[in-house]
């Protein structure tokens, strides 16, 4: 497209028309900081987020780790009561045997005494 010079508008730039461009340009490389700051803020609270969440998570585990520390100690007690338990069964059983052997055993004699009772009674 040719302009031609006749019916070209010639305006004069004045100075504040260019400190208006300047100012125009300020506010678009301050707008443009600005979107640049802010989107570091974001990443900063991305990153502290990220490591708030990390420290939740390794309390989590320690948290964890402290409630198996205790299960198995409350285990490793249920364990050596029911350790004891047993030991006790085992010497009821063992007196109980005992019993019942010295019964079988007096029963027996009693038996022995009263064949030889029979015995006897047929002799005389």
């Amino acid at each position: 497209m040719k302009v031609e010079r006749s019916n070209a508008v010639e305006q004069q730039v004045s100075r504040n028309s260019s400190d208006e461009v300047v100012k125009y340009s300020n506010s678009a490389i301050a707008e443009t900081v600005s979107r640049i700051e802010d989107k570091r803020l974001m990443r900063i609270a991305e990153y502290d987020t990220i490591e708030y969440h990390k420290e939740l998570r390794v309390k989590d585990f320690n948290k964890m780790e402290k409630t198996k520390t205790l299960r198995l100690a409350e285990y490793g007690e249920i364990m050596e009561e029911r350790a004891e338990v047993k030991q006790l069964l085992v010497k009821l059983e063992e007196k109980q045997e005992q019993r019942l052997t010295k019964e079988y055993r007096d029963q027996q004699y009693l038996t022995e005494l009263f064949m030889k009772g029979l015995h006897f009674d047929a002799l005389v």
